[in-house]
């Protein structure tokens, strides 16, 4: 769990994992940690059968070979991914928890994608989260902009190095998830009070979903792990499947860490390419996996697919009415009806002549972010526009709250 309160003697901690980890040391150079306790702002709390690993400290090629296809043939070698890409995208969320101190910036969601239920997009995420994080439990996305102030500030203070959300429906299309993936940070009221703190967030979001639909916003947040249909009359080896994940946890762990290991020892070559917002993220993973893979990083990128981006004609026409609800409203809550009453008639989108049409209209963009507005909407289906927050992640600081009772 976070904590950071000098004044009490407590020290700053933003991050408990169960697994070692790559840092770097107060000389720039990277060191693997695998001694309980706090480092830095991360602590430590590691499980005794992952004491003593046996990682090389300059990996040879064929152990290099043997690490690769441990993972790829005996760990997740019945699972249909569709191409190399996929394959990437797994391995970056399997090695992203392991080396998240060296990503000096936010991390892309990663998407484990399929055309229809029971292929194993559940069963692939809860490999990634029992081998990162020890356990398999999943998360339900919130639909509403309030409910995921809630719930991911609460992921946040709890410290995990993956979030996963099993299952996604309908339409993703959060500007609270994304200003929350590329700012590194989260704020939220205290309960029972008004002080508003603000928290880093350094996570792995990880999500599955059959054939989603994400808005452009999200969408270059995303990177992609899909799953195709798999040959008719597949099984598993190895049932069941996580508690076998569970009984070779050493020799997957030690395999992971014998592909970071091959990168520290070659001169940290980074990946070179792009992906706007996770430059950091590029240069680390990217490197590793070009490391290991010659075109690691290439098929990586590729997997950022746009085809599933919805698209929305009039998403100008939105834009400027978000300016005009925060010209009106100054991020306070407000009805439909109120704003029908302020806002001249032509400023509005064509086809609004009532209260409940804007009402329809103003839900297509719940949670959306354009222009560095947000459309938020209330349990009382009261809506608010405020300007995108960008914090300083790891810095807590006291801001004036919102006024949430305001009614016009």
């Amino acid at each position: 769990m976070i904590t950071s309160d000098p004044d009490r003697g407590l020290p700053e901690i933003t991050s408990v994992v169960h697994r070692p980890f790559f840092a770097l040391d107060d000389y720039g150079k990277i060191k693997m940690i695998t001694e309980p306790g706090l480092h830095g702002t991360v602590y430590l709390d590691l499980p005794p059968d992952l004491a003593g690993l046996n990682v090389p400290f300059s990996p040879t090629g064929p152990q290099i070979d043997a690490a690769y296809n441990f993972i790829f043939k005996d760990v997740v070698g019945d699972f249909p991914f569709a191409d190399e890409a996929s394959k990437m995208v797994f391995l970056s969320a399997l090695m992203i928890p392991f080396c998240r101190q060296l990503i000096d910036g936010p991390v892309p969601i990663h998407m484990i994608d399929a055309a229809r239920p029971g292929v194993g997009k559940s069963l692939l995420g809860s490999v990634v989260s029992r081998i990162t994080c020890g356990s398999s439990s999943t998360h339900t996305f919130p639909p509403s902009g309030d409910e995921q102030r809630k719930v991911f500030f609460s992921l946040a203070l709890a410290g995990a190095p993956v979030s996963f959300f099993d299952n996604i429906t309908g339409r993703l299309a959060s500007g609270y998830l994304a200003n929350l993936v590329t700012t590194g940070a989260i704020e939220s009221r205290m309960l029972g009070g008004n002080e508003v703190i603000s928290a880093p967030w350094n996570q792995l979001i990880l999500m599955t979903a059959n054939n989603p639909t994400v808005n452009a916003d999200i969408a270059r947040r995303i990177i992609w792990c899909n799953l195709s249909e798999p040959p008719e009359g597949r099984h598993f080896e190895n049932v069941p499947l996580l508690s076998w994940v569970d009984e070779v946890m050493p020799y997957i762990v030690e395999s992971i860490l014998t592909l970071i290991q091959n990168w520290v020892v070659n001169n940290r070559r980074t990946g070179v390419g792009r992906l706007d917002s996770f430059e950091s993220w590029v240069e680390v993973i990217g490197g590793i996996l070009n490391s290991v893979q010659l075109n690691g990083l290439k098929e990586l990128l590729a997997a950022q697919k746009e085809q599933s981006i919805e698209a929305d004609d009039d998403s100008a026409a939105a834009s400027d009415l978000f300016r005009e609800i925060l010209s009106i409203s100054s991020g306070r809550w407000v009805r439909s009806k109120h704003l029908l009453n302020h806002i001249d008639s032509q400023d509005l989108p064509d086809g609004i002549y009532t209260a409940q049409q804007l009402g329809i209209y103003l839900s297509r963009y719940r949670g959306r972010a354009l222009n560095g507005l947000v459309l938020e909407r209330n349990t009382q289906k009261e809506y608010r526009v405020i300007k995108e927050v960008h914090l300083d992640p790891g810095i807590m600081k006291k801001d004036p709250p919102l006024d949430d009772e305001a009614q016009f």
